[in-house]
């Protein structure tokens, strides 16, 4: 499966064309093999969320309790199997798949927050747009933020569909929204979640209201 993978990643290189390659998985070598090949790839653009708001998503996702997604999360040799559809992937831990990316040295990395995304899609769409060198369109960039608005992406999923859904969730867009946790997690798996990532978290960000 691995060899596979990188035959693929070879011939959309040799397409001569910059192609964007979605990937939930760690920037890990797996049997001596680096998944994300620097030599293969321009740049990477790096989504991160909140784990406590991740593990509601992740729990939802895959049908399991919020309390199994964040001992998952925390879990250092956290994978999915191989599926009809799909390939292994490697995750790891939260902290540990935040680490890989944003420590990469041979890769240029731009990282994004969730929540600044929600907050102002606009300049974050932006930001990406300068990141890769491309050139910035206003008219473009307003029909891209429209579109890609949560209610939006509801609707366009009720209408034809969303390939990345489990069969067993009744739709993939669920919240769309930040901060959902608080109203969400006990205060026990709030703790413990903050115990496993508050590092990496307060690097981010994500613990300043804890602190303050």
């Amino acid at each position: 499966v691995l060899n596979l993978r990188f035959r693929n990643l070879e011939r959309i290189s040799r397409l001569g064309v910059v192609n964007f390659v979605k990937t939930h998985n760690a920037n890990v070598r797996v049997a001596g093999r680096r998944l994300i090949p620097p030599h293969l790839t321009k740049c990477a653009i790096y989504i991160v969320r909140d784990p406590r708001d991740l593990v509601i998503s992740y729990a939802d996702h895959w049908r399991i309790s919020i309390e199994e997604a964040a001992a998952r999360i925390a879990d250092p040799g956290n994978r999915v199997p191989n599926g009809p559809k799909t390939v292994m992937q490697f995750f790891g831990s939260w902290s540990d798949h935040v680490r890989s990316w944003t420590r990469a040295r041979d890769i240029r990395v731009l990282l994004l927050r969730y929540e600044d995304m929600l907050e102002d899609t606009a300049g974050a769409f932006e930001k990406v747009l300068r990141f890769i060198g491309a050139p910035i369109d206003r008219c473009v960039l307003d029909q891209a933020v429209e579109f890609s608005h949560f209610d939006e992406l509801v609707r366009q999923e009720e209408k034809q569909g969303f390939r990345e859904k489990d069969p067993r969730q009744p739709r993939f867009f669920r919240a769309g929204r930040a901060g959902q946790w608080r109203d969400v997690l006990t205060p026990g798996l709030v703790a413990r979640i903050e115990a496993d990532h508050g590092a990496v978290m307060r690097r981010l960000g994500y613990m300043a209201e804890v602190e303050a």
